[in-house]
C-alpha cells in the first residue's frame, strides 16, 4: 500500500495505527549520501546535507523578506507620530 501525500510519502506499512512518512528531501538526502559515500560525486558535505537544511533555510530567508519591511514601515510610522 502506497499513498502519496502533497508533503510526502506515505509508505502503508502500519504501526500502532500510524503511517510511516518520508519527506521527498530525505530521500534525496539519502541519494546524495550513497553518492558521496560511494565517491561518485565529489560534493561538499555541505552541499549533500542541503536538502535536510534547505527548506527551514528558504523558510527563514522568506520570513525576513516580509518582515524587515513591515518592521521598516511600523518604526516610520512610530518616528512619524512620536513627532506630532
Amino acid at each position: 500500500m502506497l499513498c502519496i501525500f502533497m508533503q510526502g510519502i506515505c509508505l502503508g506499512a502500519k504501526m500502532n495505527s500510524r503511517k510511516s512518512l518520508i519527506f521527498p528531501q530525505f530521500i534525496v538526502f539519502i541519494v546524495f549520501l550513497i553518492l558521496k559515500l560511494t565517491s561518485v560525486i565529489t560534493w561538499s558535505w555541505l552541499w549533500v546535507t542541503s536538502p535536510l537544511w534547505a527548506p527551514f533555510a528558504l523558510v527563514i530567508g522568506i520570513l525576513a523578506l516580509i518582515s524587515v519591511p513591515i518592521g521598516v514601515l511600523l518604526l516610520v510610522l512610530i518616528i512619524v507620530e512620536w513627532n506630532n
